[in-house]
Formats: structure tokens, sequence, C-alpha cells
């Protein structure tokens, strides 16, 4: 009898899919809103060594397709029951946007990144425009001026929160993106845009007095977007 030689050397790789298939299972159940091809990247981030095509046949064996019809703004993280109230400084932070606009009409925003045990305003962070790069850079400069990052951060389901950017960010730090439940009295409690001036929701957002450092980073910038915006008047 002949056997070919990969024939005779086979392995069994049934032990190795049954895992695989436990942590993709685990992967859709947090990531709601994700394909295969974006699981398969958490998978190999994560170390695993395996192909879009295999992820595919064990997404379809185990029913985790995606409907195509979804309704808008359609949560990609879970989104838990009830949020754990932090219970010590520097457990959870959260953040928002607020938002105005200069004499020339041009907008700004500036992201508030608040600590939900001592609402403190742990950054603060203004540009014309927002990205998950950028927002991504702001929670760095918090991390060295505070020393450490939290375990989770609740936000909501904004573009910039949701982009790739970010989420890559929050995985190589170890940090859980929490999308806000707002069906829960917490989660609207911890809400940082409210109605009013800007100088009102910056004082809800953040009742403590603001780090020096956040506190001087916003001012310089909002100088050189006024400054830009009074050049222009100038020149008209």
């Amino acid at each position: 009898m002949k056997l070919a030689i990969g024939t005779l050397r086979y392995q069994s790789r049934k032990v190795f899919d049954e895992v695989l298939r436990h942590r993709l299972r685990e992967l859709a159940g947090t990531h709601v809103r994700y394909g295969y091809r974006r699981l398969t990247v958490l998978l190999r981030r994560e170390g695993w060594h395996v192909n879009a095509k295999r992820i595919y046949r064990l997404y379809r064996e185990e029913e985790l397709i995606v409907r195509t019809k979804q309704r808008r703004k359609m949560a990609r993280r879970q989104r838990a029951v009830t949020t754990a109230v932090a219970a010590r400084a520097n457990q959870c932070w959260s953040m928002d946007f607020v938002s105005d606009k200069l004499a020339d009409g041009r907008s700004f925003r500036i992201l508030t990144v608040v600590d939900q045990f001592t609402r403190e305003c742990v950054g603060l962070e203004a540009d014309r425009s927002m990205t998950g790069m950028k927002v991504a850079q702001a929670l760095e400069r918090a991390q060295q001026e505070r020393g450490s990052l939290p375990e989770s951060i609740t936000v909501d389901n904004g573009s910039e929160f949701c982009s790739r950017a970010l989420e890559a960010w929050a995985m190589g730090h170890d940090v859980q993106l929490r999308s806000i439940c707002r069906s829960t009295h917490h989660a609207r409690k911890c809400r940082l845009v409210s109605s009013g001036p800007l100088s009102q929701r910056i004082a809800k957002g953040c009742p403590r007095s603001a780090t020096i450092a956040s506190s001087t980073r916003v001012t310089r910038r909002l100088a050189k977007l006024v400054s830009t915006s009074n050049a222009r008047h100038s020149r008209v």
C-alpha cells in the first residue's frame, strides 16, 4: 500500500480549531458588528497564525454572520446591561466632545476626559477637527501626566471613538472601550455634553480644576485659532 508523505505525516488540528472557535465566539460577542475579516485582524494581533479563509469557515459554522440590514448607529461593541461604578481613582474614565464657534463662524471642538470616581478633568484637547489618532495621542499625553491608564474608558458611538486607530491603541494598552448605556441613570450621569454655553459645559464636565498642562494646551490652541480668525478678518 502506497501513501503520500503528506498523508503519512498528517496531524489532526481539531484541538486547535476548537480553541480557535471558542476565542472567535468571544471576540464576536464583544465586537458585535465586526465581520470575519475584522475578527481575523484581531486574532492576528493576539498572535494567532490564521488566515481569513479558516476564520470564514468557522465564522459560518458558528452562524456569526452579521445581518446586512442594520439600523443607523448600531453599536459595534458590547453594551453592558449595567455599567460598573468606579470604586477608585484612575479605574474608569469618560470622554466626549464639546464644541463652539469662533467669530468668523468656524467651529472647533474640545475633547474632555474625566475620571468617573474623582470627577477630575484628566485631559483637554482643542482642535478644529478631531480624529481617532488625535484622541489616542491625547490619551498618551494624559498617561504621561498621570503615570497610568484606566481599566476602561466610557465613550459613545461617535466616529472618532469607533475608529480603527483608537481601537488599535486600546488593544495595545490593554484598555477596554465601553459604549455608553443610555438607558441607565449612571450612564446619563457620566455624559459630558450638556446644553448651554461652552464655559458652562466645560465647568459641568470638569467640576474640579483641570490639570495645568491640559489647561495650558487648550489655552494656547484656542489662542492660535482666534489669532488665525482675526488675521482673516483683517485681510478682508
